[in-house]
């Protein structure tokens, strides 16, 4: 599944376009590397970027088949790392 759909589908962002927006940003990184919107997410990778006034580190725990409900997002993935940005 795509970097920008996967963020979508989770609920961790709420429209694809703003997710696509942020991965373009340069901010966004897939198992320590820059990623691309269209990035291939497979479980076990570890994607970083910031979120409101966050820096959060997760981990892929299972790709989505359709539409994830609210309070069902953390069954496909798990925060590792979460960071306040100053500023």
């Amino acid at each position: 599944m795509r970097l920008d759909l996967f963020l979508k589908k989770v609920l961790i962002i709420k429209r694809r376009t703003l997710a696509q927006e942020l991965i373009k940003s340069g901010r966004v990184f897939v198992n320590g590397n820059i990623a691309k919107a269209g990035k291939d997410i497979k479980e076990g990778d570890i994607i970083t970027f910031p979120l409101r006034r966050r820096r959060l580190t997760i981990k892929v725990k299972e790709i989505p088949k359709g539409n994830v409900k609210k309070g069902d997002e953390l069954n496909y993935y798990e925060v590792l790392k979460e960071e306040t940005i100053d500023g």
